[in-house]
């Protein structure tokens, strides 16, 4: 338990401790001063970490401040004020700002006004009253004089009184004199009244001129002079020159003094030459109107204002005059005034620009071409540049007047001329046309057999179900050819190939395999497809792959024929082993027994039951069991049985073993095998039959 009671004193002792040492410093833990902030200084020094209470300055806030008007503390290293309440300044706050200044702000160190000076005090510190009066607003600052003075006033501080009337506003401040008059006054102190001529009476302050001009029938700058030149609109003049600026209508001249001549329209002419402004009328010309028209052939024998000569003819004339007349074969005989071409085109049978020559073609409809003399359009029936050309005559409804193709074709009839027929080995179109072509000639569909726009191509020989109308290409090629038009061989080991592709065979010749039929067939295989397999050649040899031959080495024992799928007979087995023979004999001898014991119970049957022909089936042969008296019988067509050799069919072949298991496509001979070769096959390990 002696831990325990450690452990407690000691926090006992860091509690009292920290208690006891707040507020302390140094070794002997003298007390901080009183002047601390939260009684908090540095453990060396005893210096306030966290500033003075309000009144205490110094590092150990130990000094009382000694200042008044001061706002917030005093400073902490001099015990002076940083900065003093209103209405005072000073190092310690202890002067008053002065009472001119505004709101009774002033600066701290200098007690200048801080807002500047109430009404009526001037100065730095606005410590001066102002002196003057009639002044607008307050005196200056610096100077203490008036800025600008009441209506009336004028002066440095505005203490001469404005002797002048008339003023627009008041005086001059520094002469006294006015600086703008009122309306209808001038002059230096606006003692003079402006001319009566001026518009609204106004005129310049210094001399008198009208600033807004002159009043009807007064000019001049003072606008003092009357106008004295008449036929002036409304009688009015310039204001510089006195002269009239606008005549009255039928005057011109410097003061309107002249008459405008009788040959202007509406008596309107130029003031300074006279000229009619607004054209002449009827039947005159010039400048002025003054010279008469002496032109005839002109319509309302009016004439050029400026050469007198007509500008428009009357109808049937022309020329500079209108001394010619039209060509007859005008339209409505009007025609260029310059050129005598006709205005409104020819008459009927004429042509040319003037309409003088005469047209000489025919099977025109209406008028031939007016430039070229040609007909513009044919009659039907017709074309060509002078339609002398007949369209032909399988045109239905005319043709074209410069191609002459048809407009339509007679049934049957094809091309632009209509001197065309469908082609042979065209197919109809629609069931609801009786065409086979188009109008073009070109076919829609071709028969089988035959391509191009007409279909009188013929398809490739070579092609199976026809080719493509539009170039040919067969829908399929006969067996061994390829290409577009199936005109090329398949590759040299193929019997069929791809159309697009004539190394790409489908079927190969005998003996080949692969895509591109290069390869032998596999080793025991032969014929069309490799599908055939080989005989029983010698020593497992493969046959030949084309046609299944075993060639010089033969056939395995037992087997013969080309391709070794024939069974031998026995009279063909030579050169046998003794053992292989014994074994052949022993079989042939149980073989021959077994026949011999078989023959003797037919004939013993044949003898006991004579073989009688039915009498009620013919061709069938029957066995009575009742006894008869031994004679020879009689042969019968129908009877299968020889009486020569009892119990065999002259047709039978007790022999035959005929080998259909053969695989081989190609003919075979056939092989008869009696029983005792069957014998033997099964004793012989070497034969091998191929069943399959």
């Amino acid at each position: 338990m002696s831990w325990l009671g450690n452990g407690c004193l000691s926090g006992i002792y860091l509690l009292f401790f920290v208690y006891y040492m707040t507020g302390r410093y140094g070794g002997y833990c003298q007390v901080c001063s009183t002047g601390c902030l939260n009684a908090a200084c540095d453990n060396s020094t005893g210096n306030c970490t966290d500033g003075c209470i309000q009144g205490r300055y110094g590092t150990s806030c130990e000094s009382s401040c000694i200042v008044t008007n001061c706002t917030g503390n005093c400073d902490r290293n001099t015990g002076q004020c940083s900065n003093c309440t209103r209405g005072y300044y000073g190092m310690n706050c202890q002067q008053r700002c002065n009472e001119g200044c505004i709101n009774s702000y002033c600066n701290k160190d200098s007690g200048g006004c801080r807002d500047g000076c109430r009404l009526g005090f001037t100065g730095t510190n606005c410590q001066s009253a102002c002196i003057v009066t009639n002044c607008i607003g307050n005196c200056d600052r610096k100077t203490g004089q008036c800025s600008n003075c009441t209506q009336g006033y004028h002066g440095a501080n505005c203490q001469s009184t404005c002797t002048v009337t008339n003023c627009n506003g008041n005086c001059d401040r520094n002469t006294g004199q006015c600086s703008s008059c009122t309306q209808g006054h001038r002059g230096t102190n606006c003692e003079q009244s402006c001319n009566s001529g001026c518009i609204d009476n106004y005129c310049n302050k210094d001399n008198g001129n009208c600033t807004r001009g002159c009043i009807k029938e007064r000019h001049g700058p003072t606008c003092a002079s009357t106008c004295t030149i008449t036929n002036c609109i409304d009688n009015n003049c310039e204001r510089d020159t006195g002269e009239c600026s606008v005549c009255k209508k039928d005057y011109y001249g410097t003061n309107c003094e002249q008459s405008c001549n009788s040959g202007c329209i509406d008596n309107y002419c130029n003031k300074d030459n006279g000229n009619c402004t607004r054209g002449c009328i009827k039947e005159r010309h010039g400048p002025t109107c003054a010279s008469t028209c002496t032109i005839t052939n002109c319509i309302d024998n009016n004439c050029e204002r400026d050469t007198g000569e007509c500008s428009v003819c009357k109808k049937d004339y022309y020329g500079t005059n209108c001394e010619q007349s039209c060509n007859s074969g005008c339209i409505d005989k009007y025609c260029n005034k310059d050129t005598g071409d006709c205005a409104y085109g020819c008459t009927n049978g004429t042509y040319g620009p003037n309409c003088a020559s005469t047209c000489v073609v025919t099977n025109c409809p209406d008028n031939c071409d007016r430039n070229t003399g040609l007909c513009s359009a044919c009659k039907q029936g017709f074309f060509g540049p002078n339609c002398q050309l007949p369209c032909s005559d399988e045109c239905i409804g005319g043709c074209d007047n410069v191609t002459g193709t048809c407009t339509k074709c007679k049934p049957e009839r094809v091309g632009p001329y209509c001197n065309m027929s469908c082609g042979s080995g065209c197919v109809q179109i629609e069931a609801k046309f009786t065409e086979n072509c188009y109008r073009n000639g070109t076919c829609n569909t071709c028969i089988e057999g035959r391509h191009g726009d007409r279909c009188d191509l013929k398809c490739s020989t070579g092609c199976v179900s026809g080719c493509r109308q539009i170039d040919g290409r067969c829908n399929n090629c006969i067996r061994g050819k390829s290409g577009s038009t199936c005109n090329r061989n398949c590759g040299s080991y193929c019997t069929a190939c791809q159309q697009d592709d004539h190394n790409h065979c489908s079927e190969c010749v005998p003996g080949k395999t692969s895509i591109n039929c290069t390869a032998d067939c596999p080793a025991g295989l032969y014929g069309m497809g490799c599908k055939n397999k080989c005989g029983n050649c010698a020593n497992n040899t493969p046959c030949h792959v084309v046609n299944g031959e075993c060639g010089t080495v033969g056939c395995l024992p037992d087997f013969t024929g080309t391709t070794c799928q024939q069974l031998r007979s026995t009279a063909d087995i030579e050169g046998v082993s003794p053992a292989v023979g014994g074994v052949i004999g022993a079989v042939f001898g149980i073989a021959v027994t077994s026949i011999v014991c078989i023959v003797g119970v037919f004939f013993y049957i044949k003898r006991k039951y004579p073989v009688t022909q039915s009498s009620t089936e013919a061709g069938s042969c029957q066995l009575t069991t009742r006894p008869q008296a031994r004679k020879t019988p009689k042969k019968s067509e129908n009877c299968p049985y020889d009486s020569a050799k009892r119990g065999s069919r002259k047709d039978d072949r007790p022999y035959e073993n005929l080998n259909k298991a053969s695989t081989s496509n190609q003919p075979r001979d056939e092989t008869y095998v009696n029983s005792e070769s069957a014998r033997k096959q099964e004793a012989n390990p070497y034969v091998n039959v191929n069943k399959a």
